[in-house]
């Protein structure tokens, strides 16, 4: 996908044969590297999992998890329900990508490949709270306009740690409880604190996120070669 995504789209059979072979070298990679490993391609299978399980932060995840206990609890097929409403996301999320990829419209390439990454990982019921951060790395490439747009980024980037952070020590564990959490806590704190602090001098009307706003180019805008 991400080849894919770095050329616009175009009827050149070259270009086609080229994302072509892109794939077939790319799945013989992973065959090669599952058989060396010793796991095969069994582990495709768990690509699955998607519809058997539910991420609590995540929409559609939301609803199949409040959708499928509630028709079960009517007598209907709530499980049927719940796999539909998960599996509707995940393919909405492939059609929002492939339209970010194969629009005509005038997105750079990496623009194109942040938002396809964006609609599948924004579609899917369950996801890792990381795979939000990725698509974070990518925008800050492409760059985020000034604005609501910075001010999404920066909300979703605190969002997602938060969350990345509390699901380990959700673990009954003894690393997980006691001292061990306050300190993770307490360098999670101070972290967020260095990275804010340029921002927060003289904290009466003072924007604290003022730092992380530096101007930006446009997000649809088309790179432009140096000068």
């Amino acid at each position: 996908g991400g080849v894919v995504g770095l050329r616009p789209p175009t009827r050149d059979p070259r270009v086609w044969a080229a994302w072509t072979a892109s794939g077939i070298a790319a799945m013989g990679l992973l065959a090669l590297g599952g058989e060396l490993l010793g796991v095969g391609l069994g582990w495709i299978s768990a690509l699955s999992s998607p519809v058997s399980v539910v991420s609590w932060f995540m929409p559609f995840g939301i609803a199949a998890g409040a959708f499928g206990p509630l028709v079960e609890a009517l007598g209907g097929p709530g499980g049927a329900v719940e796999g539909g409403i998960k599996t509707a996301g995940i393919l909405l999320g492939f059609a929002g990508a492939a339209w970010c990829i194969l629009t005509t419209r005038t997105l750079s390439g990496e623009a194109r490949l942040a938002l396809a990454f964006a609609c599948i990982v924004a579609m899917s019921p369950v996801v890792y709270p990381w795979y939000g951060l990725w698509v974070l790395v990518i925008l800050a490439v492409v760059g985020i306009a000034d604005g609501a747009a910075m001010s999404l980024a920066v909300s979703a980037t605190v969002f997602l740690v938060g969350v990345n952070l509390l699901e380990p020590m959700a673990v009954v564990h003894p690393v997980a409880s006691g001292w061990p959490r306050m300190l993770v806590v307490s360098v999670a704190v101070v972290g967020i604190l260095g990275v804010l602090a340029p921002g927060l001098q003289g904290l009466a009307g003072t924007d604290p996120f003022r730092a992380l706003r530096a101007p930006r180019h446009q997000f649809s805008a088309v790179r432009q070669p140096p000068a």
